[in-house]
């Protein structure tokens, strides 16, 4: 029944220090993802806490920057993280593997979504305000990039550009 006010399912405290900055359902409705402000993501699992795990991604060396978005493939725990560093990833949770990692851009993305099949990837890139306003330029355009998505991309079983997830 939608007709009615939403119902609370469970309030769980942020299991990441910082800010939270983006939230995404697992798709077999056994928990989420969580990025926050210091380029961190935590899955964690509703039934099962052996399994929650924390990474960290988004960063340039000592300069750390916020998961702008996180967005599941319709591919169980093939997941994609966008944040503020212009960094595009796809990640393969099970296997705890990051298995692409865009060029970066050279601005700020802030969301990013798969398609119901799960061949295209569009993602946005404009000012996120990570910065402030005293960073803000209103004359840079503002882009939409739509990826056509390779199984090569999202197999885990290719060892090519895979980095294991270190939990953080």
């Amino acid at each position: 029944d939608v007709s009615g006010q939403p119902r609370e399912c469970e309030r769980i405290e942020s299991p990441l220090e910082y800010q939270s900055r983006s939230v995404a359902c697992l798709p077999n409705n056994t928990g989420f993802a969580v990025g926050s402000i210091d380029g961190r993501v935590a899955v964690r699992y509703l039934q099962n806490a052996e399994k929650n795990f924390i990474f960290r991604c988004h960063r340039q060396g000592s300069r750390v920057y916020g998961v702008n978005a996180i967005c599941f493939h319709s591919r169980p725990g093939i997941f994609a993280t966008v944040g503020s560093d212009g960094g595009v990833n796809f990640w393969d949770k099970d296997k705890k593997q990051r298995l692409k990692a865009f060029q970066p851009i050279q601005r700020p993305v802030p969301c990013a979504n798969f398609n119901a099949k799960g061949d295209l990837f569009a993602y946005g890139s404009s000012y996120d305000w990570f910065r402030g306003s005293a960073f803000h330029n209103p004359t840079s355009p503002n882009h939409i990039y739509v990826h056509y998505v390779s199984d090569d991309e999202i197999n885990s079983i290719n060892p090519k550009n895979k980095t294991s997830i270190k939990n953080k």
